[in-house]
């Protein structure tokens, strides 16, 4: 009987491992899409912020033109 508690023990450690190396994997991997997510949404503001600069310089280049 305590040959058999003693193999479970060991499967138990080795399913725990398993586990934990699958929850690090994952947590890593979100990490790192929340971080390119977070550049992608960085590049998209600056383009907006730099396509309304244009449309201002070129609004105003219009209407001091007349």
């Amino acid at each position: 009987m305590k040959s058999q508690s003693g193999i479970a023990l060991v499967q138990v450690l080795i399913i725990s491992i398993i586990l934990i190396s699958l929850g690090v994997f994952i947590t890593q991997t979100v990490q790192r899409q929340v971080a390119t997510a977070h550049q992608i949404s960085n590049a998209f503001q600056l383009r907006v912020k730099v396509n309304n600069a244009e449309a201002q310089l070129i609004q105003a280049l219009l209407t001091n033109q007349r």
